[in-house]
């Protein structure tokens, strides 16, 4: 990534500040790149420094949003609610004011503050009823409030919202979601939509295990087969391929 060629991934906190600098001291899209890539090598406390530069810059809309993200990374839940707060005042667009409330219904139930939660995912539902991501976090937030009737509901009405343009990590924590229900069919279907059944990735395995759960067998063992051919033997997939052959039955196929 452009992060990445920035910033070498295992400098120290100081030393990526220094090389924003040499870079473009002055360049937000530049700081903020900069930044991600402190984040992503693990220097939280060099990417809050970068991310602070660029706030409220009216080039990178998101940054203070981002600035919030990386405060409750780093444990720092009161600065980012304090700052998510003040960020919604200034009446963001409705996509980044989503954004904001489902940060801020995070961060409340990590301090098991459920109701102030449960108000901000209220918010964020009512400004956008279709968004999942929203409505997941809503049905974990009722199941921890054990209210399986509204968590049941929400789950629903995210499986049902889904469009081909839905975002992808929206995607992926319904079908981890649809998991934890125990929903596998509905789990796998949803995976089925972003996985690439030619790669072994945690995904392309979470695919294969919702379709196993699922009793959609045929799709597992076509999966198994394709990632079997395009990667060779894999331990996982031969363990899927023979529970599979014994649940049909096939139980030549699964000695072979």
């Amino acid at each position: 990534s452009i992060a990445c060629r920035l910033l070498g991934k295992k400098d120290d906190a100081g030393q990526i500040m220094e090389r924003a600098r040499r870079i473009d001291p002055k360049n937000p899209a530049v700081l903020y790149q900069c930044a991600v890539a402190a984040q992503v090598s693990g220097n939280l406390n060099a990417a809050i420094d970068l991310a602070a530069l660029i706030k409220t810059s009216d080039e990178i809309p998101h940054a203070k949003l981002f600035h919030s993200n990386l405060l409750s990374q780093a444990g720092r839940n009161e600065e980012a609610i304090h700052e998510l707060s003040d960020f919604l005042d200034t009446a963001p667009e409705s996509e980044l004011a989503n954004a904001a409330r489902q940060t801020l219904a995070e961060i409340y139930v990590e301090e098991g503050e459920l109701l102030k939660a449960n108000e901000a995912i209220e918010m964020a539902i009512a400004n956008d009823p279709t968004n999942v991501h929203s409505l997941v976090l809503a049905a974990q937030l009722y199941r921890r409030m054990e209210n399986a009737e509204d968590a049941e509901a929400a789950l629903d009405k995210a499986y049902r919202v889904v469009v081909d343009d839905t975002p992808m990590h929206h995607l992926e924590i319904l079908g981890n979601e649809l998991g934890v229900a125990e929903r596998w069919a509905e789990a796998a279907n949803i995976f089925a939509k972003l996985v690439d059944a030619s790669e072994d990735s945690p995904l392309t395995r979470k695919y294969i295990h919702a379709c196993f759960q699922g009793s959609k067998l045929g799709e597992a063992l076509s999966v198994c087969r394709q990632l079997r051919s395009a990667k060779g033997p894999l331990k996982f997939v031969t363990e899927v391929e023979i529970g599979i052959l014994e649940e049909t039955g096939d139980l030549t196929g699964a000695r072979s």
